[in-house]
Parts: C-alpha cells; sequence; structure tokens
C-alpha cells in the first residue's frame, strides 16, 4: 500500500512503497518501478468515517 508522507512547505504527497517515488492518488501501479499499488480507505485510523 502506498504510504502517506508529509514534506514541510510542498504538503501531503504518496509514496511508492518499493522505490519511494512519488505516486497520484488512485494509481493503481508506479510509474518508475511497475509495483501494484493496493488502496483502501480505513476511517478508523483516524477517527471519522461513522
Amino acid at each position: 500500500m502506498a504510504e502517506i508522507k508529509i514534506m514541510k512547505g510542498h504538503g501531503l504527497y504518496y509514496e511508492c512503497p518499493e522505490c519511494e517515488a512519488k505516486v497520484e492518488l488512485g494509481q493503481n501501479y508506479c510509474q518508475d518501478c511497475g509495483e501494484p499499488l493496493n488502496w483502501k480507505e480505513d476511517y478508523d485510523d483516524w477517527g471519522g468515517g461513522e
């Protein structure tokens, strides 16, 4: 699963778990290494989604 990263001055972005390249939300594969990206919505992690 792609990881959410926070870069000071650049905001939030998503990172490939394999090569650490930036990826866009909803991409199926990393554009750099071809790693399949799994996305899930898990509102319990941050307390929303009731």
